[in-house]
């Protein structure tokens, strides 16, 4: 699961019968270590009772080993892969037609993530703004004022913080 962790990955296929995998809490555990990504588990002794079980920690698909080797196996890890990649698109949508700027910083206050709002705030590029340091400090749901210089003049905005998750690391939502 660390290896995992370290990659940006589109799926994972887990099989429940090797040495090193101990079964449904392999499948938890990889359900916490990347909550985002898809999991299709495989198993050569699968049966109902386990597959319901498989699929209620988690897991998007599970197959019996004899079924990796066919088509249908591999269009379905591509269709998992593509649903995943459609909601991450649809999510981007709604974060872009939100009329607030969202910014997410990482906890030394690089700038990981921003939306279309905070692109036209700040009046850069989202390739500008990505892994900038930005120059204020934050506090925990508490509203603070920044001043956020720009090409036609300074911009007063109040901003509020909280913490959360980003890429299995801490970080602010601003």
């Amino acid at each position: 699961v660390a290896l995992a962790c370290e990659d940006d990955i589109d799926a994972v296929i887990l099989d429940l019968n090797l040495p090193d995998s101990r079964g449904l809490d392999t499948v938890r555990q990889m359900r916490i270590q990347l909550p985002q990504t898809p999991l299709i588990v495989v198993s050569g002794q699968m049966d109902e009772r386990l597959r319901h079980q498989v699929l209620a920690e988690g897991a998007e698909e599970v197959f019996a080993k004899e079924e990796i080797n066919n088509r249908h196996f591999w269009r379905s890890v591509l269709q998992i892969i593509e649903r995943q990649r459609e909601q991450q698109r649809q999510f981007q949508r709604v974060l872009d037609a939100t009329p607030d700027a969202i910014l997410v910083v990482s906890l030394p206050g690089v700038v990981l993530y921003v939306n279309r709002a905070a692109v036209e705030l700040f009046g850069r590029s989202r390739d500008e703004l990505l892994g900038e340091a930005l120059g204020f400090s934050v506090k925990d749901d508490e509203p603070a004022e920044i001043v956020i210089p720009r090409a036609d003049g300074e911009r007063v905005c109040e901003m509020r913080i909280v913490r959360m998750q980003w890429d299995e690391m801490g970080a602010y939502l601003a």
